[in-house]
Protein backbone atom coordinates (compact mmCIF):
# COMPACT_ATOMS: atom_id res chain seq x y z
CA UNK A 1 0.00 0.00 0.00
CA UNK A 2 2.83 2.39 0.85
CA UNK A 3 4.49 1.63 -2.47
CA UNK A 4 1.35 2.56 -4.41
CA UNK A 5 0.93 5.76 -2.40
CA UNK A 6 4.49 6.75 -3.30
CA UNK A 7 3.92 5.87 -6.97
CA UNK A 8 0.74 7.96 -7.14
CA UNK A 9 2.41 10.83 -5.31
CA UNK A 10 5.45 10.90 -7.65
CA UNK A 11 3.21 10.70 -10.71
CA UNK A 12 1.10 13.62 -9.42
CA UNK A 13 4.28 15.61 -8.80
CA UNK A 14 5.47 14.85 -12.35
CA UNK A 15 2.17 15.88 -13.97
CA UNK A 16 1.74 19.03 -11.85
CA UNK A 17 5.32 20.20 -12.51
CA UNK A 18 5.15 19.59 -16.27
CA UNK A 19 1.68 21.13 -16.69
CA UNK A 20 2.33 24.08 -14.38
CA UNK A 21 5.72 24.93 -15.90
CA UNK A 22 4.39 24.63 -19.43
CA UNK A 23 1.51 26.96 -18.53
CA UNK A 24 4.02 29.48 -17.15
CA UNK A 25 6.14 29.31 -20.30
CA UNK A 26 3.16 29.62 -22.67
CA UNK A 27 1.56 32.47 -20.70
CA UNK A 28 4.83 34.45 -20.53
CA UNK A 29 6.17 33.81 -24.04
CA UNK A 30 3.04 33.74 -26.20
CA UNK A 31 0.36 35.69 -24.31
CA UNK A 32 2.47 37.79 -21.86
CA UNK A 33 -0.12 37.25 -19.12
CA UNK A 34 2.22 37.77 -16.14
CA UNK A 35 2.52 41.54 -15.75
CA UNK A 36 5.78 41.87 -13.82
CA UNK A 37 9.19 43.30 -14.61
CA UNK A 38 10.81 41.76 -17.69
CA UNK A 39 13.88 40.48 -15.85
CA UNK A 40 11.84 38.69 -13.16
CA UNK A 41 9.61 37.12 -15.86
CA UNK A 42 12.69 35.82 -17.70
CA UNK A 43 14.09 34.33 -14.47
CA UNK A 44 10.72 32.64 -13.85
CA UNK A 45 10.93 31.12 -17.35
CA UNK A 46 14.39 29.70 -16.61
CA UNK A 47 13.16 28.30 -13.29
CA UNK A 48 10.28 26.59 -15.12
CA UNK A 49 12.70 25.04 -17.64
CA UNK A 50 14.89 23.78 -14.78
CA UNK A 51 11.83 22.26 -13.08
CA UNK A 52 10.83 20.49 -16.30
CA UNK A 53 14.33 18.98 -16.56
CA UNK A 54 14.03 17.67 -13.01
CA UNK A 55 10.57 16.24 -13.62
CA UNK A 56 11.51 14.41 -16.83
CA UNK A 57 15.00 13.17 -15.90
CA UNK A 58 14.59 12.55 -12.13
CA UNK A 59 10.94 12.26 -11.03
CA UNK A 60 9.72 10.04 -13.89
CA UNK A 61 12.53 7.43 -13.41
CA UNK A 62 11.76 7.38 -9.68
CA UNK A 63 8.15 6.49 -10.50
CA UNK A 64 9.34 3.65 -12.77
CA UNK A 65 11.73 2.25 -10.13
CA UNK A 66 8.99 2.35 -7.50
CA UNK A 67 6.75 0.29 -9.78
CA UNK A 68 9.40 -2.29 -10.83
CA UNK A 69 11.49 -2.21 -7.61
CA UNK A 70 14.61 -2.19 -9.80
CA UNK A 71 16.53 0.23 -12.04
CA UNK A 72 15.36 -0.58 -15.58
CA UNK A 73 16.62 2.48 -17.50
CA UNK A 74 20.34 1.75 -17.86
CA UNK A 75 23.47 3.23 -16.31
CA UNK A 76 23.73 6.08 -18.82
CA UNK A 77 20.39 7.60 -17.83
CA UNK A 78 21.23 6.95 -14.17
CA UNK A 79 24.52 8.86 -14.40
CA UNK A 80 22.81 11.67 -16.30
CA UNK A 81 20.05 11.85 -13.67
CA UNK A 82 22.57 12.14 -10.80
CA UNK A 83 24.42 15.06 -12.40
CA UNK A 84 21.31 16.81 -13.76
CA UNK A 85 19.61 16.65 -10.35
CA UNK A 86 22.54 18.28 -8.54
CA UNK A 87 23.11 20.91 -11.27
CA UNK A 88 19.42 21.85 -11.33
CA UNK A 89 19.41 22.27 -7.55
CA UNK A 90 22.40 24.63 -7.73
CA UNK A 91 20.92 26.56 -10.67
CA UNK A 92 17.55 27.01 -8.89
CA UNK A 93 19.38 28.41 -5.85
CA UNK A 94 21.34 30.90 -7.97
CA UNK A 95 18.31 31.90 -10.08
CA UNK A 96 16.22 32.58 -6.97
CA UNK A 97 19.07 34.72 -5.59
CA UNK A 98 19.24 36.63 -8.88
CA UNK A 99 15.47 37.22 -8.89
CA UNK A 100 15.48 38.53 -5.30
CA UNK A 101 18.48 40.81 -5.92
CA UNK A 102 17.03 42.25 -9.15
CA UNK A 103 13.72 42.94 -7.40
CA UNK A 104 15.56 44.74 -4.59
CA UNK A 105 17.50 46.86 -7.09
CA UNK A 106 14.26 47.64 -8.93
CA UNK A 107 12.68 48.89 -5.71
CA UNK A 108 15.76 50.84 -4.57
CA UNK A 109 16.64 52.37 -7.97
CA UNK A 110 13.58 52.22 -10.26
CA UNK A 111 14.98 54.72 -12.77
CA UNK A 112 18.16 52.70 -13.21
CA UNK A 113 16.21 49.43 -13.54
CA UNK A 114 13.65 50.87 -15.97
CA UNK A 115 16.06 50.36 -18.87
CA UNK A 116 16.45 46.64 -18.24
CA UNK A 117 15.18 44.43 -21.04
CA UNK A 118 14.45 40.74 -21.44
CA UNK A 119 17.82 40.33 -23.17
CA UNK A 120 19.53 41.57 -20.00
CA UNK A 121 17.52 39.00 -18.00
CA UNK A 122 18.64 36.20 -20.33
CA UNK A 123 22.25 37.33 -19.84
CA UNK A 124 21.85 37.12 -16.06
CA UNK A 125 20.35 33.63 -16.32
CA UNK A 126 23.10 32.52 -18.71
CA UNK A 127 25.72 33.71 -16.21
CA UNK A 128 23.96 31.71 -13.45
CA UNK A 129 23.92 28.55 -15.61
CA UNK A 130 27.59 28.99 -16.51
CA UNK A 131 28.45 29.49 -12.82
CA UNK A 132 26.69 26.21 -11.91
CA UNK A 133 28.61 24.44 -14.67
CA UNK A 134 31.91 25.85 -13.39
CA UNK A 135 31.08 24.77 -9.83
CA UNK A 136 29.92 21.25 -10.76
CA UNK A 137 32.37 20.50 -13.62
CA UNK A 138 35.14 19.05 -11.34
CA UNK A 139 32.58 16.72 -9.71
CA UNK A 140 31.43 15.46 -13.13
CA UNK A 141 35.00 14.87 -14.30
CA UNK A 142 36.05 13.16 -11.05
CA UNK A 143 32.99 10.89 -10.91
CA UNK A 144 33.31 9.87 -14.57
CA UNK A 145 37.04 9.11 -14.21
CA UNK A 146 37.00 7.31 -10.84
CA UNK A 147 33.59 6.00 -9.74
CA UNK A 148 31.43 5.87 -12.89
CA UNK A 149 31.02 2.07 -12.62
CA UNK A 150 30.57 2.08 -8.81
CA UNK A 151 26.80 2.67 -8.77
CA UNK A 152 23.97 1.03 -6.83
CA UNK A 153 20.24 1.50 -6.39
CA UNK A 154 19.57 3.77 -3.44
CA UNK A 155 16.33 2.58 -1.74
CA UNK A 156 16.04 5.90 0.13
CA UNK A 157 15.65 8.07 -2.98
CA UNK A 158 15.00 5.20 -5.50
CA UNK A 159 17.72 6.48 -7.84
CA UNK A 160 21.21 5.36 -8.77
CA UNK A 161 23.97 6.66 -6.46
CA UNK A 162 27.76 6.60 -6.47
CA UNK A 163 29.76 4.81 -3.81
CA UNK A 164 31.60 7.72 -2.25
CA UNK A 165 33.68 5.41 -0.03
CA UNK A 166 35.66 4.41 -3.14
CA UNK A 167 35.94 7.97 -4.50
CA UNK A 168 39.18 9.97 -4.16
CA UNK A 169 39.62 12.14 -1.07
CA UNK A 170 39.75 15.44 -2.97
CA UNK A 171 36.40 14.69 -4.62
CA UNK A 172 34.68 14.06 -1.27
CA UNK A 173 36.13 17.23 0.24
CA UNK A 174 35.24 19.28 -2.82
CA UNK A 175 31.63 18.06 -2.81
CA UNK A 176 31.34 18.74 0.94
CA UNK A 177 32.72 22.29 0.65
CA UNK A 178 30.65 23.13 -2.46
CA UNK A 179 27.41 21.76 -0.97
CA UNK A 180 27.90 23.70 2.28
CA UNK A 181 28.74 26.94 0.44
CA UNK A 182 25.81 26.53 -1.97
CA UNK A 183 23.50 26.11 1.02
CA UNK A 184 24.84 28.82 3.34
CA UNK A 185 25.71 31.74 1.04
CA UNK A 186 22.63 31.79 -1.26
CA UNK A 187 20.21 31.06 1.59
CA UNK A 188 21.62 33.93 3.64
CA UNK A 189 21.44 36.19 0.56
CA UNK A 190 17.81 35.19 -0.02
CA UNK A 191 16.85 35.82 3.60
CA UNK A 192 18.52 39.25 3.71
CA UNK A 193 17.16 40.36 0.33
CA UNK A 194 13.62 39.24 1.13
CA UNK A 195 13.68 41.26 4.38
CA UNK A 196 15.08 44.29 2.57
CA UNK A 197 12.46 43.99 -0.20
CA UNK A 198 9.66 44.04 2.35
CA UNK A 199 11.20 47.00 4.21
CA UNK A 200 11.80 49.03 1.04
CA UNK A 201 8.29 48.38 -0.26
CA UNK A 202 6.79 49.39 3.08
CA UNK A 203 8.85 52.60 3.19
CA UNK A 204 7.80 53.52 -0.35
CA UNK A 205 4.17 52.93 0.57
CA UNK A 206 4.40 55.08 3.72
CA UNK A 207 5.97 57.95 1.77
CA UNK A 208 3.11 58.14 -0.67
CA UNK A 209 0.41 57.18 1.89
CA UNK A 210 -0.54 54.09 -0.07
CA UNK A 211 -0.67 50.37 0.46
CA UNK A 212 2.11 48.01 -0.60
CA UNK A 213 1.73 46.81 -4.17
CA UNK A 214 1.31 43.08 -3.93
CA UNK A 215 2.12 42.10 -7.48
CA UNK A 216 5.91 41.95 -7.71
CA UNK A 217 6.95 41.85 -4.04
CA UNK A 218 4.52 39.10 -3.04
CA UNK A 219 5.53 37.01 -6.08
CA UNK A 220 9.22 37.23 -5.15
CA UNK A 221 8.61 36.60 -1.43
CA UNK A 222 6.37 33.59 -2.14
CA UNK A 223 8.94 32.04 -4.48
CA UNK A 224 11.64 32.53 -1.83
CA UNK A 225 9.44 31.01 0.91
CA UNK A 226 8.47 27.99 -1.21
CA UNK A 227 12.10 27.57 -2.18
CA UNK A 228 13.18 27.50 1.49
CA UNK A 229 10.47 25.00 2.44
CA UNK A 230 11.30 22.63 -0.44
CA UNK A 231 15.08 23.02 -0.58
CA UNK A 232 16.38 23.12 3.00
CA UNK A 233 15.33 19.55 4.08
CA UNK A 234 17.02 18.04 1.02
CA UNK A 235 20.15 20.14 1.66
CA UNK A 236 20.35 19.00 5.30
CA UNK A 237 20.04 15.34 4.23
CA UNK A 238 22.75 15.71 1.55
CA UNK A 239 25.19 17.43 3.94
CA UNK A 240 24.55 14.82 6.62
CA UNK A 241 25.08 12.05 4.06
CA UNK A 242 28.39 13.62 2.89
CA UNK A 243 29.62 14.20 6.46
CA UNK A 244 28.73 10.66 7.52
CA UNK A 245 25.90 11.30 9.99
CA UNK A 246 23.44 9.16 7.99
CA UNK A 247 23.68 5.39 7.32
CA UNK A 248 27.03 4.24 5.94
CA UNK A 249 27.37 3.00 2.38
CA UNK A 250 28.30 -0.54 3.49
CA UNK A 251 25.18 -0.88 5.66
CA UNK A 252 23.00 0.55 2.91
CA UNK A 253 24.63 -1.83 0.39
CA UNK A 254 23.91 -4.83 2.66
CA UNK A 255 20.30 -3.71 3.06
CA UNK A 256 19.95 -3.50 -0.73
CA UNK A 257 21.41 -7.02 -1.25
CA UNK A 258 19.13 -8.46 1.43
CA UNK A 259 16.14 -6.77 -0.20
CA UNK A 260 17.06 -8.32 -3.58
CA UNK A 261 17.39 -11.86 -2.10
CA UNK A 262 14.04 -11.67 -0.34
CA UNK A 263 12.42 -10.47 -3.52
CA UNK A 264 13.87 -13.32 -5.65
CA UNK A 265 12.85 -15.98 -3.03
CA UNK A 266 9.22 -14.93 -2.79
CA UNK A 267 8.73 -14.16 -6.51
CA UNK A 268 7.99 -17.80 -7.47
CA UNK A 269 5.11 -18.28 -5.02
CA UNK A 270 3.67 -14.92 -5.97
CA UNK A 271 3.75 -15.77 -9.68
CA UNK A 272 1.81 -19.01 -9.17
CA UNK A 273 -0.79 -17.26 -7.05
CA UNK A 274 -1.08 -14.51 -9.63
CA UNK A 275 -1.69 -17.01 -12.45
CA UNK A 276 -4.55 -18.70 -10.53
CA UNK A 277 -6.09 -15.34 -9.74
CA UNK A 278 -5.82 -14.26 -13.37
CA UNK A 279 -7.78 -17.38 -14.54
CA UNK A 280 -10.56 -16.69 -12.06
CA UNK A 281 -10.64 -13.06 -13.05
CA UNK A 282 -10.97 -13.93 -16.75
CA UNK A 283 -14.04 -16.13 -16.09
CA UNK A 284 -15.66 -13.39 -14.02
CA UNK A 285 -14.89 -10.82 -16.71
CA UNK A 286 -16.66 -12.90 -19.40
CA UNK A 287 -19.78 -13.20 -17.25
CA UNK A 288 -19.71 -9.50 -16.57
CA UNK A 289 -19.34 -8.72 -20.26
CA UNK A 290 -22.50 -10.68 -21.13
CA UNK A 291 -24.48 -8.88 -18.43
CA UNK A 292 -23.11 -5.54 -19.59
CA UNK A 293 -24.24 -6.16 -23.20
CA UNK A 294 -27.80 -6.85 -22.03
CA UNK A 295 -27.77 -3.72 -19.90
CA UNK A 296 -26.40 -1.66 -22.77
CA UNK A 297 -29.30 -2.66 -25.07
CA UNK A 298 -31.83 -1.60 -22.46
CA UNK A 299 -29.96 1.62 -21.83
CA UNK A 300 -29.93 2.49 -25.53
CA UNK A 301 -33.72 2.18 -25.71
CA UNK A 302 -34.09 4.40 -22.65
CA UNK A 303 -31.61 6.90 -24.08
CA UNK A 304 -33.59 7.27 -27.32
CA UNK A 305 -36.73 8.11 -25.37
CA UNK A 306 -34.83 10.53 -23.15
CA UNK A 307 -33.30 12.23 -26.17
CA UNK A 308 -36.71 12.95 -27.64
CA UNK A 309 -37.85 14.45 -24.34
CA UNK A 310 -34.64 16.46 -24.05
CA UNK A 311 -35.06 17.93 -27.52
CA UNK A 312 -38.49 19.25 -26.62
CA UNK A 313 -37.18 20.64 -23.33
CA UNK A 314 -34.25 22.27 -25.07
CA UNK A 315 -36.54 24.09 -27.48
CA UNK A 316 -38.53 25.48 -24.58
CA UNK A 317 -35.33 26.42 -22.73
CA UNK A 318 -33.93 28.23 -25.76
CA UNK A 319 -37.00 30.41 -25.99
CA UNK A 320 -36.83 31.20 -22.28
CA UNK A 321 -33.12 31.95 -22.51
CA UNK A 322 -33.66 34.35 -25.40
CA UNK A 323 -36.20 36.28 -23.34
CA UNK A 324 -33.89 36.30 -20.32
CA UNK A 325 -30.95 37.48 -22.41
CA UNK A 326 -32.94 40.42 -23.72
CA UNK A 327 -33.97 41.40 -20.20
CA UNK A 328 -30.41 41.06 -18.95
CA UNK A 329 -29.07 43.19 -21.79
CA UNK A 330 -31.49 45.98 -20.90
CA UNK A 331 -30.53 45.76 -17.24
CA UNK A 332 -26.80 45.81 -18.08
CA UNK A 333 -27.20 48.89 -20.24
CA UNK A 334 -29.01 50.72 -17.45
CA UNK A 335 -26.33 49.73 -14.92
CA UNK A 336 -23.55 50.82 -17.26
CA UNK A 337 -25.15 54.23 -17.70
CA UNK A 338 -25.46 54.65 -13.94
CA UNK A 339 -21.83 53.61 -13.39
CA UNK A 340 -20.58 56.02 -16.04
CA UNK A 341 -22.47 58.90 -14.45
CA UNK A 342 -21.00 58.09 -11.03
CA UNK A 343 -17.49 57.80 -12.47
CA UNK A 344 -17.81 61.18 -14.16
CA UNK A 345 -18.91 62.82 -10.92
CA UNK A 346 -15.99 61.29 -9.01
CA UNK A 347 -13.50 62.38 -11.67
CA UNK A 348 -14.81 65.95 -11.59
CA UNK A 349 -14.40 66.15 -7.82
CA UNK A 350 -10.87 64.73 -7.98
CA UNK A 351 -9.90 67.18 -10.69
CA UNK A 352 -11.17 70.13 -8.67
CA UNK A 353 -9.15 69.05 -5.62
CA UNK A 354 -6.00 68.61 -7.72
CA UNK A 355 -6.40 72.07 -9.27
CA UNK A 356 -6.64 73.71 -5.86
CA UNK A 357 -3.51 71.89 -4.68
CA UNK A 358 -1.60 72.94 -7.79
CA UNK A 359 -2.56 76.57 -7.35
CA UNK A 360 -1.29 76.57 -3.77
CA UNK A 361 2.01 74.98 -4.85
CA UNK A 362 2.45 77.54 -7.62
CA UNK A 363 2.01 80.44 -5.20
CA UNK A 364 4.62 78.98 -2.85
CA UNK A 365 7.05 78.53 -5.73
CA UNK A 366 6.58 82.11 -6.91
CA UNK A 367 7.40 83.44 -3.43
CA UNK A 368 10.55 81.34 -3.28
CA UNK A 369 11.62 82.54 -6.72
CA UNK A 370 11.26 86.19 -5.68
CA UNK A 371 13.45 85.62 -2.60
CA UNK A 372 16.06 83.92 -4.75
CA UNK A 373 16.07 86.76 -7.24
CA UNK A 374 16.69 89.33 -4.48
CA UNK A 375 19.63 87.33 -3.19
CA UNK A 376 21.04 87.02 -6.70
CA UNK A 377 20.86 90.78 -7.21
CA UNK A 378 22.84 91.40 -4.02
CA UNK A 379 25.44 88.91 -5.10
CA UNK A 380 25.72 90.48 -8.54
CA UNK A 381 26.44 93.93 -7.02
CA UNK A 382 29.29 92.52 -4.96
CA UNK A 383 30.70 90.72 -7.96
CA UNK A 384 30.64 93.89 -10.08
CA UNK A 385 32.79 95.69 -7.52
CA UNK A 386 35.32 92.90 -7.65
CA UNK A 387 35.26 92.71 -11.45
CA UNK A 388 36.13 96.42 -11.80
CA UNK A 389 39.48 95.81 -10.12
CA UNK A 390 40.32 92.79 -12.28
CA UNK A 391 39.21 93.94 -15.75
CA UNK A 392 42.70 94.04 -17.21
CA UNK A 393 43.44 90.37 -16.44
CA UNK A 394 39.97 89.05 -17.39
CA UNK A 395 39.47 90.38 -20.91
CA UNK A 396 39.09 86.94 -22.39
CA UNK A 397 36.73 85.78 -19.67
CA UNK A 398 34.49 88.85 -19.92
CA UNK A 399 33.50 87.94 -23.47
CA UNK A 400 32.33 84.52 -22.34
CA UNK A 401 30.48 85.97 -19.37
CA UNK A 402 28.73 88.54 -21.56
CA UNK A 403 27.46 85.75 -23.81
CA UNK A 404 26.19 83.85 -20.80
CA UNK A 405 24.48 86.94 -19.42
CA UNK A 406 22.74 87.45 -22.75
CA UNK A 407 21.50 83.86 -22.61
CA UNK A 408 20.27 84.39 -19.08
CA UNK A 409 18.41 87.55 -20.07
CA UNK A 410 16.77 85.70 -22.94
CA UNK A 411 15.74 82.93 -20.61
CA UNK A 412 14.29 85.43 -18.14
CA UNK A 413 12.32 87.08 -20.93
CA UNK A 414 11.04 83.66 -21.99
CA UNK A 415 10.06 82.91 -18.44
CA UNK A 416 8.11 86.16 -18.17
CA UNK A 417 6.35 85.45 -21.45
CA UNK A 418 5.53 81.96 -20.27
CA UNK A 419 4.07 83.32 -17.04
CA UNK A 420 1.85 85.71 -19.01
CA UNK A 421 0.76 82.89 -21.26
CA UNK A 422 -0.01 80.72 -18.27
CA UNK A 423 -2.26 83.41 -16.79
CA UNK A 424 -4.14 83.70 -20.07
CA UNK A 425 -4.45 79.94 -20.32
CA UNK A 426 -5.88 79.74 -16.82
CA UNK A 427 -8.60 82.20 -17.76
CA UNK A 428 -9.37 80.19 -20.88
CA UNK A 429 -9.33 76.93 -18.99
CA UNK A 430 -11.96 78.18 -16.55
CA UNK A 431 -14.26 78.94 -19.49
CA UNK A 432 -13.55 75.70 -21.34
CA UNK A 433 -13.55 73.15 -18.52
CA UNK A 434 -16.51 71.30 -19.89
CA UNK A 435 -14.98 70.93 -23.41
CA UNK A 436 -11.48 69.92 -22.25
CA UNK A 437 -12.21 67.01 -19.99
CA UNK A 438 -10.59 64.63 -22.44
CA UNK A 439 -7.44 66.77 -22.82
CA UNK A 440 -6.70 67.10 -19.12
CA UNK A 441 -4.52 64.02 -19.11
CA UNK A 442 -2.24 65.53 -21.76
CA UNK A 443 -2.02 68.82 -19.83
CA UNK A 444 -1.01 66.98 -16.69
CA UNK A 445 1.96 65.53 -18.51
CA UNK A 446 2.92 68.95 -19.89
CA UNK A 447 2.75 70.55 -16.45
CA UNK A 448 4.97 67.82 -15.00
CA UNK A 449 7.52 68.42 -17.75
CA UNK A 450 7.47 72.13 -17.08
CA UNK A 451 8.07 71.60 -13.37
CA UNK A 452 11.02 69.34 -14.16
CA UNK A 453 12.44 71.98 -16.49
CA UNK A 454 12.14 74.63 -13.80
CA UNK A 455 13.92 72.38 -11.32
CA UNK A 456 16.67 71.76 -13.85
CA UNK A 457 17.02 75.48 -14.46
CA UNK A 458 17.35 76.17 -10.74
CA UNK A 459 20.03 73.50 -10.49
CA UNK A 460 21.87 75.00 -13.44
CA UNK A 461 21.81 78.44 -11.83
CA UNK A 462 23.20 77.03 -8.59
CA UNK A 463 25.94 75.28 -10.54
CA UNK A 464 26.79 78.53 -12.29
CA UNK A 465 27.05 80.36 -8.98
CA UNK A 466 29.37 77.68 -7.67
CA UNK A 467 31.49 77.92 -10.80
CA UNK A 468 31.77 81.69 -10.43
CA UNK A 469 32.84 81.34 -6.78
CA UNK A 470 35.46 78.81 -7.82
CA UNK A 471 36.72 81.17 -10.49
CA UNK A 472 37.01 84.01 -7.97
CA UNK A 473 38.98 81.78 -5.64
CA UNK A 474 41.27 80.78 -8.50
CA UNK A 475 41.88 84.44 -9.40
CA UNK A 476 42.69 85.30 -5.81
CA UNK A 477 45.16 82.45 -5.72
CA UNK A 478 46.75 83.64 -8.94
CA UNK A 479 47.07 87.19 -7.57
CA UNK A 480 48.72 85.87 -4.44
CA UNK A 481 51.11 83.81 -6.55
CA UNK A 482 52.02 86.85 -8.67
CA UNK A 483 52.60 88.94 -5.54
CA UNK A 484 54.87 86.26 -4.16
CA UNK A 485 56.74 86.10 -7.46
CA UNK A 486 57.18 89.89 -7.46
CA UNK A 487 58.44 89.80 -3.87
CA UNK A 488 60.80 86.94 -4.73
Amino acid sequence: MERWILIIWTFIVFLSSVIGDSIILISTIKYQAIKLHKVSVVIMQHLAVCDIFLAVIVVLPICVTLKTDNWMLGKFLGNVGIHVQNMCFVSTVLLNCAMAITKLIYLKQPLHAAGWTSRFGHRICASMWSLTLCIYLPIIVGSLCSIMEETYLNYISYTLSYRTDRAPVWLNWYTLVCSSLVILIPCSILAVTSILIFMVAQKAATRHNERIRREGTVAVLLTVAVFFVSFLPNCVIDVAWNVGIGPSHQKHRGYCNQRIRQRSHFNRKKREERREKRGERREKREERREKREERREKREERREKREERREKREERREKREERREKREERREKREERREKREERREKREERREKREERREKREERREKREERREKREERREKREERREKREERREKREERREKREERREKREERREKREERREKREERREKREERREKREERRKKREERREKREERREKREERREKREERREKREERREKREERREEG
